[in-house]
């Protein structure tokens, strides 16, 4: 196995484990990682800054930081429109932030920074918990997953990782499919 392929591999195991003292038992919980080649403080820096997270988070449209721990966030996703508070819930300089909606005690994320061996970036681990009700997800969370909780972690990491390696996530949006030639002809 080539080295490359070794490294993608690890990039969906969950490298450096979340404390589950964060999240609820009852939650449903979806974890992730990936590599991102860039340094940890980097990584940090730009993570500790909520009003980032727009920037990488599908379907956040806005974050106002309200004071050193608290932000109020806006989702617009598919058409529907949220706000709420969140709050930093527990902080480990350069390794560790846990955020959750304020008042909805199973709404948390979380993600973990982890130094990649040589020098080759930063493992960012992001976990999140969700809330079930008759089988239905609901929730703060569940505005910006857009369907599947299971692989939005994963799909938000790697959107955090194209955006701090190239500073843009790509999209498809706007672009055309073929369909539309296909319908003149």
């Amino acid at each position: 196995m080539a080295k490359t392929d070794s490294l993608r591999e690890s990039e969906l195991q969950v490298r450096k484990p979340i404390p589950s003292k964060y999240f609820n038992e009852d939650s449903s919980f979806h974890p992730a990682s990936v590599l991102i080649s860039k340094p940890i403080e980097e990584v940090w820096a730009f993570l500790r800054d909520m009003t980032n997270m727009p920037k990488f988070i599908r379907g956040l449209a806005s974050v106002q930081v309200l004071d050193d721990k608290r932000s109020h966030w806006v989702f617009d996703h598919q058409g529907q429109h949220h706000e709420n508070d969140s709050e930093i819930i527990a902080e480990e300089m350069g390794s560790l932030l846990v955020w959750g909606a304020v008042g909805e005690k199973n709404q948390v994320g979380a993600v973990s920074l982890e130094r990649a061996p040589g020098g080759r970036g930063t493992f960012v681990s992001m976990r999140t918990s969700t809330d079930h009700e008759k089988g239905k997800v609901t929730g703060v969370l569940a505005w910006y997953f857009g369907g599947d909780p299971k692989s939005a972690s994963y799909i938000n990491l790697r959107r955090l990782k194209a955006y701090m390696e190239t500073g843009e996530v790509p999209t498809v949006e706007g672009q055309p499919n073929g369909r539309e030639q296909e319908l003149k002809h």
